[in-house]
């Protein structure tokens, strides 16, 4: 019965389609003492067509790349100093807009940036998982091996 029950959800869920962007994560806050600053107060800038729509809450706008990307920056100035682990990329419509390689570097002052972590984009949402907690005001993303389309980031949060 639960066999047949699996198979009638999965036929379910591949007639559903994947037209429809939704949101895989939902930000959450107070994780052992963790601070996010608003997100409303973030300003973003860098190599990326529109780079304010990778923060602006919005699943249908994107901050993109052309299609020759090697070495594209995104950085986010939180504003203040926030404790954080892991950066969440969602790529919205564009599930094949990642890169193959992406580095993560935070800063405190925007001028001296530390390598936090550097490691594979993945379809539809990449996550940056940090080997520490770290406190930084400013996060800058960068596209180390270009993937097959253009960067697409639709939300970056943070945890």
């Amino acid at each position: 019965m639960k066999v047949a029950a699996a198979l009638i959800y999965m036929l379910l869920a591949s007639l559903a389609g994947c037209d429809g962007v939704s949101a895989v994560y939902t930000p959450t806050g107070g994780h052992l003492g963790a601070h996010i600053s608003a997100r409303n107060t973030w300003t973003a800038s860098g190599d990326l067509f529109d780079a304010a729509r990778a923060i602006d809450g919005d699943l249908l706008t994107v901050a993109a790349s052309d299609h020759a990307y090697a070495g594209a920056e995104l950085t986010i100035d939180l504003k203040q100093p926030c404790i954080f682990q892991t950066i969440i990329l969602e790529h919205g419509r564009a599930r094949n807009g990642f890169c193959r390689t992406v580095r993560a570097s935070t800063s405190l002052d925007g001028k001296l940036f530390v390598d936090r972590y550097t490691g594979a984009g993945t379809r539809r949402v990449t996550h940056l998982l940090l080997a520490q907690p770290v406190l930084a005001r400013y996060i800058r993303l960068r596209a180390e091996a270009p993937g097959d389309e253009p960067w697409s980031i639709a939300e970056v949060y943070l945890q």
